[in-house]
């Protein structure tokens, strides 16, 4: 009958399930190390990104240093330009007003309108018509004396002063105080000039002056002028303060020229009609000369018949007509002198109307500068705006990358607790094997010993039992022969 086998030992069982542990330990672990592997090649291509990120936000960082350090700047740079945006614009409207509405249009205005009256003035002035009407009364004159009956004596006389020798050095002395007289009158004109020039060197002298020649006619218009000039300045007065147009403060610097060069035109107006006035005055007294000789006609045509009596008094008048002349020639020298001062105003307006026009030009030309530079800073706000929501969104991209780098490391963080845990374990398991290696061994070495004793054992009973297969006597040795186990305790 085949025997039941006996149950495992209670060690060896859990030497069993300790391998047994140990090798699912062992399989979990060859399943966990892909996940560990892939835990680190993500932990360094994360630590990898970290750095880049770091890089990229100490580069943000030192940029919005920067646009922090230069953002004060900028925006007082931009309240510049708004300013002087601000002020252009001003600037542009007031320019875009009709020309003959501005300052410069109404002393434009006003001077070619003075321009014009005076050139009228002297066109229908009084001189001009006595100059003609003494061209006129000459020529009658010299037609009278052409077609009467005492040309022929004239004549005669006229040949008998020339024949006279007397009669030529008188008219030589004549002569020389005619020219000492002249140059007399030069002198006296020289020194009117210098006490006008000394006059002219103050406002004061310069405004008794022109009240005391003009009469009071054009104070309204200068006036006006200087009303017009201090308006032009104080136009020009808020464009001072900006130290970046340097065509305003040259504008500036025209105009005060401009202002200088019409005090000038305005002084060499007032000698013109100074020597308007003075011209009048030499009309009035070939006037009163032209009467005399008049008179003086009347009474030679009534004495023709005495020639030898009225030689001295044809003479006179002979000398009177050289006198006219000469006074006539002087004459249309200061006409000549005054057309050419009006030509020199004329194209002094006419030089100061370019200058206002090349003003306006440079002025708009600075306003065009004003309008890039504001689209400039216009660009540049842009541009600086876009750069911020750059930024804004390279920030909110690293926080989100900033949130999966911190999900990962916790997801590393718990792989590495797991896999401590897991080596925990496994030491712990390693502890227990060796325990129960060392018990298994214990036992062995306890089951050998008892192995070898029945061994002995069965050999005393193989030999018994030899004995006992002998004849009767033996048998009945084995009767008296007890079989007495010997007993072992286990350990």
């Amino acid at each position: 009958m085949a025997k039941s086998p006996l149950p495992p030992h209670p060690l060896t069982q859990d030497l069993l399930n300790v391998c047994d542990e140990k090798d699912r330990l062992h399989q979990e672990l060859k399943e966990l190390q892909p996940r560990l592997d892939t835990a680190e090649s993500s932990r360094d291509t994360v630590l990898q990104d970290l750095f880049q990120l770091q890089q990229k936000h100490a580069d943000l960082r030192k940029s919005h240093t920067d646009l922090e350090r230069y953002y004060p700047q900028w925006k007082a740079r931009a309240e510049d330009l708004d300013h002087e945006n601000r002020q252009l614009r001003r600037d542009l409207d007031h320019a875009r007003r009709p020309r003959d509405r501005s300052a410069l249009g109404q002393e434009n205005y006003q001077l070619r309108r003075d321009l014009d009256r005076a050139r009228r003035r002297l066109d229908d002035s009084a001189l001009s018509q006595e100059n003609r009407r003494l061209r006129r009364d000459l020529d009658q004159v010299h037609q009278q004396l052409a077609g009467s009956a005492a040309a022929a004596d004239l004549q005669a006389a006229r040949l008998e002063i020339h024949v006279r020798g007397e009669k030529i050095a008188e008219l030589e002395r004549l002569l020389a105080k005619a020219n000492d007289r002249r140059a007399q009158l030069h002198r006296v004109h020289e020194r009117t000039v210098d006490k006008l020039d000394s006059a002219n060197r103050t406002v004061q002298g310069l405004r008794r002056d022109l009240d005391s020649l003009r009469g009071g006619r054009h104070t309204d218009r200068l006036q006006a002028a200087q009303r017009q000039i201090q308006q032009l300045t104080q136009e020009l007065d808020p464009l001072r303060g900006d130290s970046s147009h340097g065509r305003l403060r040259a504008a500036e610097r025209k105009v005060e020229d401009l202002t200088r060069e019409l005090n000038s035109v305005r002084r060499q107006h007032a000698k013109a009609e100074d020597s308007l006035q003075g011209a009048q005055e030499a009309c009035r007294g070939l006037n009163a000369e032209r009467d005399r000789l008049i008179q003086d006609r009347d009474d030679a045509v009534q004495s023709l018949k005495h020639v030898n009596s009225r030689a001295s008094h044809h003479e006179a008048e002979i000398a009177q007509v050289g006198r006219i002349r000469q006074e006539r020639d002087e004459f249309q020298q200061e006409r000549d002198q005054l057309r050419q001062e009006q030509a020199k105003i004329a194209t002094r307006v006419t030089e100061l109307t370019a200058q206002l026009d090349q003003l306006s030009q440079d002025r708009d030309a600075a306003v065009s500068k004003r309008d890039e530079a504001i689209r400039e800073g216009q660009k540049y706000y842009d541009s600086n705006r876009d750069l911020l929501a750059q930024i804004a969104d390279m920030q909110h991209s690293y926080r989100l990358v900033r949130q999966d780098f911190d999900r990962v490391q916790d997801q590393q963080d718990s792989l590495r607790q797991e896999r401590q845990n897991l080596l925990s374990s496994y030491a712990s398991m390693t502890g227990e094997l060796d325990c129960a290696l060392d018990r298994l061994a214990f036992i062995a070495s306890t089951a050998l010993y008892a192995i070898a004793q029945s061994v002995s054992l069965f050999g005393g009973l193989r030999l018994f039992l030899a004995q006992a297969s002998s004849p009767r006597s033996g048998f009945c040795r084995r009767r008296r022969i007890r079989f007495r186990p010997r007993s072992f305790s286990r350990k």
